[in-house]
């Protein structure tokens, strides 16, 4: 199963290492792969089922790609990016052809001979690659007609205008063309399911209380089989981001009210998750502001009013018990 997300982003003065870490990726699977049908796409924010088969023969063909983003310390623009590559990969990958299985695909009346018409399909499979097609298909023809020649009666020269064809035994032992004919591009070498992201939902938090309350609400509302959040909290606003992390817990605890057979409680946490505050908030909202009144789960209550024209900014906080 494979989700895809949105298209690499294009290099522009903001890319970070990251984006350029895409870009890099893309263009070393296209000198190998060729041109894509369409854009490469990075991974939608979910789970990745990685085939320990599929990353290792990934990791043999791209060697040593692999081992310059492990020496690297930090992330950077020359990373070989992984859950790009590996999704990419799974679903380009293609199977090789052995010369003789070329003959036999492009033998289609199986008279063990390539005709004229046969050999011009061949040519368009591999120009097909967009890997240097045209130098390619010049170098094909020009060593099946030096193997022809050797093998050629003067009847087939004179001939050769009307009825163009090469038998089987000569083709294979045409070997200068294998190394061209290895960029016909094979059966897909894995199969794979490309799933919509339907069942996937990707959000950000942010230290905007307001947004933060109508967003744990629609997740809610419209419930997916995966969830990803993303922390972007401004680690300066300590206050702010107290109420939205305690939103965020009670949000959990509402999603998965039942513990897990697999949770289990560690004496040594220093921050258990049972002291943790969790916040219960509603919205009143005015044409200037906003008032939010909260609930704390110690029982506190307490109500925020918070300008519309900066949102992140707490005006006045008045506790309850």
């Amino acid at each position: 199963m494979v989700w895809f997300g949105w298209a690499i982003p294009s290099f522009n003065m903001y890319s970070n290492a990251y984006d350029l870490s895409l870009t890099y990726t893309d263009e070393i699977f296209t000198k190998v792969f060729g041109e894509p049908g369409e854009t490469r796409k990075g991974s939608s924010h979910g789970p990745i089922f990685i085939q320990k088969s599929v990353l290792n023969q990934c990791y043999q063909d791209f060697k040593k790609y692999w081992a310059r983003t492990s020496s690297h310390k930090f992330r950077m623009a020359t990373d070989f990016q992984f859950s790009f590559a590996y999704n990419n990969y799974l679903v380009e990958k293609r199977k090789h052809y052995t010369p003789e299985q070329i003959f036999h695909l492009f033998d289609e009346d199986v008279n063990r001979v390539l005709s004229y018409q046969e050999v011009v399909s061949m040519l368009k499979s591999i120009q097909q690659t967009n890997v240097k097609s045209s130098w390619h298909i010049e170098s094909l023809t020009a060593e099946l007609e030096k193997c022809k020649q050797q093998d050629e009666s003067f009847f087939d020269y004179a001939l050769r205008r009307f009825r163009w064809r090469i038998n089987k035994e000569t083709f294979l032992s045409c070997s200068n063309i294998f190394p061209i004919l290895a960029k016909l591009k094979g059966e897909l070498a894995f199969k794979f399911q490309v799933s919509d992201s339907n069942n996937l939902n990707f959000r950000m938090l942010t230290s905007d209380i307001v947004t933060m309350i109508h967003l744990f609400k629609d997740i809610k509302r419209n419930p997916k089989k995966m969830i990803c959040l993303n922390n972007d909290l401004k680690s300066s606003k300590h206050k702010v981001n107290e109420i939205i992390q305690g939103l965020q817990l009670q949000f959990y605890e509402d999603l998965f009210p039942t513990r897990s057979r697999f949770e289990i409680p560690d004496q040594h946490f220093k921050d258990p998750l049972h002291l943790k505050k969790r916040f219960k908030c509603s919205i009143e909202s005015h044409h200037l502001s906003n008032t939010i009144f909260c609930l704390e789960n110690s029982g506190n209550q307490f109500n925020l009013t918070i300008s519309n024209k900066k949102k992140d900014r707490i005006k006045g906080r008045n506790w309850r018990t």
